[in-house]
């Protein structure tokens, strides 16, 4: 049975009571192909938006993608965008933001694309298909729908999953670790697409710390991220980037580290798109900035032709007023973050808005880590990169006090602020991952502290912090023997004559 090996990295969040249905649902199973008249393609998909339509994906014989949106949803005083890139004033939008907001749902790696489109016989490069097949539980407030379909989250939502017994859990968190790339989430009963490269399950937690897989409208409530093949405690790695985050002031998703059993330690991060009123789950709506941008997932590096600072801050200008400042100053500490952690992921697909009635306010931080505990590894081919430059600098070894100042004015903050936020992150990383490695037990706490401790060398390095003093001992006053054996008789006799080296210098190399 799967158990903490630390506290919560917060608050307790209250967890719906739930409604189990029996484990013979969770029997392997093969995928079903679509039902008879349904058309291969997906040429239409409704968007819900916490259960409410909001909009209509179309698809033309073509291929071409285009959305419109409800003439009810931009009636309502409640309304919002679905993607900064489609705003309501406008009725439809085609093409490119319409195909980035897809995609921008379903996962990065090429395998699970392709499993998922095996299994419903579908193109592996037709995101209208895909997400017609995984498209019930996607990121955010979204659920997407054949048209006829109701969205079960539009009815009385009882809260129901089928719950996973410990050896089940661990069997999932096994298959999940072995099978990166093509996991089949389908053989568990669940219907799920999580965008991103790093395999990963979404799943419902009970009040009493069970983990069950949704069924009907129960959103799920928790993702969980076993470690990653080639990137030895990746998971600690980012269990204590998101900490030490927290830590410093930045608003950062709530994760803790569980023992899987023989799966190891697995990241469990609690999903910030979700709310509970009540005993009623809602789901709240989110977009990652490639998504914001109109930009497809495989361009989410700038070096790829993806975004960079400069655009996110532009993005930011053109949020709500009431906002747009703290979401300018949460992004600008998250850039220091990620040079002062050599955060080689942070890439634009991996910062997102919440989108509301009240604005539209940069989303918790997710997906931190730091590449120092690979750098030997990741460094043969050439330096550390950060994947968004930094006043035109993205050489980690080389990006400055000066670019983070000259990034700071792109987002509107005084020097002075700029340089109090500078100084705090970067001189208290380090102590802020030691802090939290210090939170965990066993033999991941030695793990986490050795991630720590290449935190804090880098941080030495780029002088950041002070190295601390090495002081070396003056060397021990050394026994000479005298030459030869002292005459019976004399007091010594029968011994060496010892002779104490008063002359060996005492030599202090604290400041060498």
């Amino acid at each position: 049975m799967a158990h903490q090996v630390r506290g919560r990295g917060g608050p307790r969040r209250a967890v719906p009571r739930v409604r189990r249905t029996g484990r013979s649902r969770l029997r392997p199973h093969p995928a079903a192909p679509p039902r008879a008249g349904e058309p291969m393609t997906g040429t239409e998909l409704v968007l819900y938006l916490d259960g409410v339509p909001a909009g209509t994906f179309w698809q033309n014989a073509a291929g071409n993608i285009g959305f419109v949106y409800d003439a009810s949803w931009r009636a309502n005083p409640r309304a919002y965008p679905v993607s900064m890139s489609m705003p309501l004033a406008a009725t439809e939008h085609r093409a490119k933001p319409a195909k980035a907001f897809l995609w921008g749902l379903l996962p990065d790696s090429s395998g699970a694309l392709a499993r998922i489109a095996r299994e419903n016989h579908v193109s592996a490069t037709n995101p209208m298909a895909l997400l017609r097949a995984v498209g019930r539980d996607a990121a955010g407030a979204v659920q997407l729908l054949p048209p006829g379909a109701t969205a079960s989250d539009a009815g009385p939502r009882n809260v129901n999953i089928a719950t996973l017994t410990g050896s089940e859990f661990e069997k999932m968190m096994i298959s999940l670790a072995n099978h990166d790339e093509d996991w089949d989430p389908g053989a568990y009963g669940g219907r799920w697409s999580l965008a991103g490269a790093q395999s990963k399950v979404a799943l419902t937690k009970t009040s009493d710390g069970a983990w069950g897989v949704p069924q009907d409208s129960t959103p799920t409530t928790h993702i969980l991220k076993p470690g990653i093949r080639g990137f030895s405690n990746h998971e600690i790695n980012e269990y204590l980037s998101q900490r030490a985050a927290q830590a410093l002031g930045m608003s950062a998703a709530q994760t803790e580290l569980i023992d899987a059993g023989e799966a190891g330690a697995v990241l469990v991060s609690t999903r910030f798109d979700r709310a509970l009123e009540g005993e009623v789950l809602h789901r709240l709506h989110q977009e990652d900035m490639c998504q914001a941008l109109s930009v497809l997932p495989d361009k989410k590096y700038q070096k790829d032709g993806g975004p960079g600072l400069a655009q996110i801050a532009d993005l930011l200008s053109n949020t709500s007023l009431g906002d747009r400042g703290n979401s300018r100053r949460a992004m600008f500490d998250a850039v220091v973050f990620n040079v002062a952690i050599a955060g080689t992921d942070a890439h634009a697909k991996n910062f997102a808005l919440m989108l509301n009635a009240e604005g539209q306010q940069l989303a918790p931080l997710y997906d931190m880590a730091s590449a120092l505990p690979y750098e030997k590894r990741l460094t043969k081919s050439g330096p550390l990169l950060a994947p968004m430059r930094v006043d035109g600098e993205d050489r980690f070894t080389a990006i400055g006090r000066k670019h983070l100042i000259a990034t700071a004015r792109r987002f509107s903050i005084p020097a002075a602020e700029a340089e109090e936020r500078i100084d705090r992150i970067l001189t208290g990383t380090a102590d802020a991952y030691t802090a939290a490695a210090d939170e965990l037990t066993g033999e991941v706490r030695t793990s986490a502290h050795e991630i720590a401790h290449a935190v804090r060398d880098w941080g030495e390095l780029r002088g950041w912090i002070e190295k601390p003093p090495t002081i070396i001992t003056s060397p021990a006053k050394t026994a000479v023997p005298k030459q030869g054996r002292v005459p019976k008789g004399t007091p010594a006799g029968g011994q060496y004559d010892v002779k104490v080296n008063d002359e060996a210098p005492d030599i202090d190399l604290t400041n060498v």
